[in-house]
């Protein structure tokens, strides 16, 4: 399961071509997208429902939809905080909630952040969408859920440099930020979850 299939389009392709099932979304409808408005808690339900029909198992899901706004703490209102939060947050909590109960156990979550949740960076709705998404992906740590929800393990991505953290942390993989990023890494932090 992947979010938006626009931008996430040549990710999503990959897993395809070493034989998954892979379901792209978009908030658009197009050719091998399924539209979904990550936003929307009825478009969730309706997905995990035809999902749990068609494949009966979810092994993973991929947050990557993301929406920015550049206005300063002194500029920005509260809808355009809200508009961007219900992209970058509640988007991939409605995800979470709806299919981690169809992932079997050593199924993944992937939340797609960003180096604003670990560094300056100064539009406010942006930045403080990413720290929460970054903490929404922490909240898993303890207590582990239970029941149904036993099986994911979620992962964290601070999309600037790209560091995925897998099971441990000498399995780090990391990748510089080049001179196009917007913000220069002087330090790497630990923002993904150990399994168990």
């Amino acid at each position: 399961m992947w979010t938006p299939c626009a931008a996430g389009a040549a990710e999503a392709a990959a897993p395809a071509r070493e034989g998954a099932r892979v379901v792209a979304t978009d908030v658009t409808e197009s050719p091998g997208c399924r539209r979904l408005d990550v936003a929307s808690e009825k478009d969730w339900a309706e997905l995990a429902a035809d999902l749990r029909e068609a494949y009966g198992e979810v092994h993973g899901l991929v947050n990557n939809a993301g929406v920015t706004w550049r206005a300063r703490i002194d500029d920005v209102r509260p809808e355009d905080m809200a508009r961007v939060h219900a992209v970058n947050v509640i988007g991939p909590l409605l995800g979470i909630q709806h299919l981690a109960p169809l992932m079997p156990p050593d199924s993944s979550i992937v939340n797609v952040g960003s180096s604003a949740a670990l560094t300056g960076h100064c539009p406010v709705a942006h930045r403080a969408g990413k720290w929460a998404l970054r903490g929404l992906s922490h909240c898993w740590r303890r207590p582990r859920p239970t029941g149904s929800w036993a099986g994911a393990r979620p992962r964290a991505v601070a999309a600037a440099y790209r560091r995925l953290i897998t099971s441990a942390p000498e399995t780090v993989r990391t990748e510089p930020a080049g001179p196009t990023a917007p913000c220069k890494i002087k330090r790497q932090t630990w923002i993904g979850l150990r399994p168990g």
